[in-house]
């Protein structure tokens, strides 16, 4: 019985908002008007009842703040004892028949019977400890690691020692000699995604890949599909419908265009997927939803006639989705870019989608190495592998300076080579 609980803070509806409803007429009931049946089912619960049991909540553990009694539980108050208390004396100004818990522990221990398994456990410790005897010695903490844990937690916190609690990173409590890993490190591989974080925020990358504490989700209300999970989405379907392709055979010659059943079936793995993150609640609001829907439809079609046009541009074909290089298990290493101060940094990744030119001796085009604007241009040949086509044009001595404008990422991409594989093209962008 808190105000923004009971009554519960109603907020206006963005698509049919309360001075819309009120022309349409009490057909359409308002937005404000809830709260009242709200009301009427509370009164007409009490008035059943042979007996009630109001409690209101003082304070807000988890905002660290207090909380104002509900409009209605005064009104309550005011029909009982005919004063209306002030929100600060509510528990001075009422009668006996108002019982003041003080706090938690306080109603456990004034409580006949505990109400659930954890509260009879810390009602068990609370007996325990009080009558003088150690903690370690409770059946507790034998019983439920996790309360032995955050006992560890709290006495390594409250002792003067420096331990793994405080932030010590070693196991034996000595930070002499421990060396951080570095990415350029012998043996070390490492993904854009990382690298991006580092060079964003060198405090997250510390926190999530070297301490290896992963963030809490905090999910909210979402009206309509998040941008990561709808390029999921497009991302998931073009690479099934791809590989179902390339595993039927059914890939089209460079110049022809995908013919319709192919087409159709991109649309039903599209559907399949969309409904999927549907039924995961991913999708957003459905009156959003609906239009979101039809634009990917449409993007998705857009991307067959613009697929059609680059085969037949460059007379390619795709070879392989999805192909790895670096990663566990790829027969592709990892690839090498050498930094300026000697060292070499081993990148590794996947690659979207592979297209092999007609002499099929050297491939280009792009990866993303891990999402975002980590996109670099690459070039494979049979003698070298894959390699990064920024650095193999850095060492021939050509500045590229000035095509690295977006946080030090590249937005160059390799569109062609000639038949003897000794001339690129390709475009980017130059400048801010």
């Amino acid at each position: 019985m808190a105000e923004g609980s009971f009554p519960a803070r109603r907020r206006d509806d963005p698509l049919l908002p309360d001075r819309y409803r009120a022309v349409v007429g009490p057909d359409l009931p308002q937005r404000s008007e809830l709260v009242h049946d709200d009301h009427r089912a509370l009164l007409a619960t009490m008035a059943a009842a042979s007996r009630v049991t109001l409690t209101f909540p003082r304070g807000d553990l988890r905002r660290n703040a207090e909380r104002a009694p509900s409009r209605w539980l005064l009104d309550t108050t005011e029909a009982r004892d005919g004063v209306r208390p002030s929100a600060e004396r509510l528990a001075a100004s009422t009668g006996e028949w108002l019982v003041e818990v003080p706090s938690f522990v306080a109603g456990l221990r004034r409580t006949d019977f505990p109400t659930s398994v954890q509260e009879y456990d810390i009602r068990s410790l609370l007996d325990h400890t009080e009558v003088g005897r150690p903690f370690a010695e409770s059946v507790v903490p034998a019983a439920r690691p996790e309360v032995r844990t955050g006992a560890e937690l709290l006495t390594a916190r409250l002792s003067p020692d420096y331990t793994r609690f405080d932030g010590n990173l070693a196991t034996d409590g000595d930070l002499r000699g421990v060396v951080l890993p570095d990415p350029t490190g012998p043996g070390q591989v490492v993904s854009a995604t990382r690298l991006e974080k580092w060079a964003v925020c060198p405090h997250a990358y510390f926190v999530r890949y070297v301490l290896g504490v992963s963030p809490v989700e905090d999910p909210e209300e979402q009206y309509r599909i998040s941008p990561l999970t709808l390029g999921s989405l497009v991302h998931d379907t073009l690479d099934t419908w791809i590989t179902e392709a390339l595993h039927s055979g059914t890939i089209p010659e460079p110049g022809t265009a995908w013919p319709e059943t192919a087409v159709g079936h991109l649309r039903e793995l599209a559907e399949q997927e969309a409904s999927r993150l549907q039924q995961r609640g991913l999708v957003g609001r459905r009156v959003y939803w609906g239009r979101d829907h039809q634009v990917l439809l449409r993007d998705l079609e857009d991307f067959v006639d613009f697929d059609t046009t680059q085969r037949a541009a460059f007379s390619s074909r795709p070879i392989a989705t999805e192909l790895p290089f670096g990663m566990p298990g790829s027969p592709t290493p990892p690839v090498e870019i050498p930094l300026a101060d000697g060292r070499t940094l081993s990148v590794r990744g996947a690659i979207d989608r592979v297209d092999e030119t007609p002499d099929g001796s050297v491939i280009v085009g792009w990866s993303d190495l891990g999402g975002g604007f980590s996109r670099r241009p690459m070039i494979w040949d049979a003698a070298h592998g894959m390699r990064d086509l920024m650095a193999i044009l850095e060492a021939a001595g050509v500045d590229l300076s000035g095509w690295r404008t977006h946080q030090g990422y590249s937005y160059m991409e390799a569109t062609g080579v000639s038949a003897d594989g000794r001339t690129v093209v390709g475009r980017g962008r130059y400048g801010n």
